[in-house]
């Protein structure tokens, strides 16, 4: 409609995923590496996270362009399936041309589909979109599929694409070993305002623009409104072009982007209103062809009674284990650290729990029996102790991990959750998190080592509430260790992440 308005071949915002629209930041360009690193190396599992409109389907698309003609692949769209059916619809996009009555026959033909493919030089991949659909016993199938493979080399790799939300699933404790065998991973952020403004301008060229057609302050108007999402982005450019089609002006300013902004945002607010009314009528609609629950006069009166006492006996019950000391956690396992660094409300990720002075003490005692007494942290004024105030802002904190570990120890979350109290408290303060290895192993596996430790930490920090344009993790590897204490071997005080807080908006790398 406005094409020829503004002198373009062709609608330059479309929400598809057209490959010669295709744009790659810095952040794009490092998910891109890291999944053809995963595919490519034959990693087993490699995970791909974002929320919804960042950029997977797009990064996907062109992961297969590159993928030569050795690597067999087969997408599964939409994993909210059966098992049988899950299983069918493996065969079929593998292009097995066999159907299925149950798992024995299938495991038996999927084993030897994957031993031909070795002999024949060729690897397959298995691409799980919207993974965050998977229910429990689908994933607990799609794991032990993993199992079929030789002593020499995998015959079958695996890509988790999802949203976010799939991190919750993935810290479930009977997910531990599934957890442990995601070799590759990246989490794609939204695009900073930068990156907004090349993005624009990238896509206006390739519709063949020759000029402007955005004036310059319309980026930040813009980016107000997308958040950096490119799907966003895509969808309020297109409005003001068109709004500007309809007020035949050649150029769009900040005033047309923020009447479409608006637009969008009442329709987007008329939507969640009337799905929310439709609900409600349709549950009041359902209840109506309910039977009537019987007057509570009917109801049995020793019942009521024996209801009251079981729940006065199971108060008492709760109040005695509550007034038990009880003993640090010394099970590093990450699926403790994955399930607290998981999105929680706002309200309750803004207040720090308090201990009563007396089970204070109890869990004090028991603490320095198990284990040495928490790190300190260093603060601006010196020395404090693992739990400072919440209105401090802790200037400097290291954490630990395990050998190979993405997530730290646990006896860090005191100290991290106090850390991000502190920075929602000082919202001019930034933060750098710089990830260390040890130099055992390549540099290259420790150099992404090094930044997926960093950034669990900016994710445990994102889930707290601080902002993400406020948060740089950098991974560094082994190449630069932190010095090992008296107390501390080389190796072990290696591997940790060092988090920076910076107020003088000077941010040293």
């Amino acid at each position: 409609m406005y094409l020829k308005h503004y002198h373009l071949n062709q609608k330059p915002f479309q929400i598809n995923t057209d490959p010669k629209f295709l744009w790659f930041g810095e952040k794009h360009r490092e998910a891109f590496a890291t999944l053809k690193y995963g595919v490519l190396g034959n990693k087993g599992f490699v995970l791909l996270t974002g929320v919804v409109g960042t950029g997977k389907t797009t990064l996907i698309n062109a992961l297969l362009k590159v993928l030569g003609n050795e690597i067999v692949v087969a997408t599964v769209r939409d994993p909210g399936l059966k098992r049988l059916d899950f299983f069918n619809y493996v065969s079929h996009a593998f292009g097995m041309e066999k159907e299925f009555t149950n798992k024995s026959s299938f495991l038996i033909a999927f084993s030897d589909f994957l031993n031909k493919c070795y002999y024949e030089g060729r690897r397959a991949l298995l691409i799980i979109d919207e993974a965050q659909r998977l229910n429990q016993d689908l994933l607990e199938e799609i794991r032990l599929l993993s199992n079929i493979e030789r002593d020499d080399e995998k015959l079958l790799n695996i890509l988790f694409v999802g949203q976010t939300e799939f991190y919750k699933t993935l810290a479930a404790p009977q997910n531990s070993a599934i957890r442990q065998r995601i070799s590759a991973y990246y989490n794609i952020p939204p695009l900073t305002i930068n990156e907004t403004t090349e993005y624009i301008e990238h896509r206006l060229k390739v519709a063949g623009a020759t000029k402007n057609i955005f004036k310059k302050n319309c980026i930040n108007e813009i980016y107000n409104f997308a958040k950096g999402y490119p799907r966003l982005i895509n969808i309020i450019c297109d409005r003001a072009l068109l709004t500007g089609y309809v007020k035949e002006v050649k150029v769009i300013s900040s005033a047309i982007v923020k009447e479409c902004a608006n637009e969008l945002s009442m329709i987007a607010h008329s939507r969640t209103t009337s799905l929310a009314a439709t609900e409600k009528t349709a549950a009041e609609g359902t209840q109506s062809q309910e039977e009537p629950l019987p007057p509570k006069k009917h109801f049995p009166k020793i019942l009521l009674a024996f209801g009251s006492v079981c729940l006065f006996l199971g108060a008492i019950w709760l109040y005695s284990l509550s007034s038990l000391p009880r003993l640090p956690l010394i099970d590093n396992n990450s699926a403790h650290f994955w399930t607290s660094i998981s999105p929680v409300p706002e309200e309750s990720s803004r207040a720090v729990p308090t201990t009563p002075p007396a089970l204070a003490t109890a869990q004090e005692n028991s603490r320095s029996a198990v284990h040495p007494a928490p790190p300190a942290i260093k603060t601006g004024d010196g020395i404090a102790t693992s739990s400072p105030p919440p209105a401090l802002l802790i200037k400097k904190l290291r954490v630990h991990f395990d050998n190979n570990a993405i997530v730290p120890e646990r006896q860090y979350l005191p100290s991290l959750n106090t850390l991000a109290e502190g920075l929602m408290q000082h919202r001019d303060a930034k933060v750098v998190i710089r990830g260390y290895t040890d130099n055992i192993g390549s540099s290259y596996y420790n150099k992404k080592l090094a930044q997926f430790r960093a950034d669990s930490i900016k994710n445990f920090l994102i889930g707290r509430g601080v902002e993400e344009e406020r948060i740089t993790a950098i991974g560094l590897g082994g190449s630069d260790p932190l010095p090992a204490t008296e107390a501390e071997h080389q190796t072990a005080i290696a591997r940790s992440v060092e988090i920076e807080v910076i107020t003088d908006n000077k941010i040293k790398q």
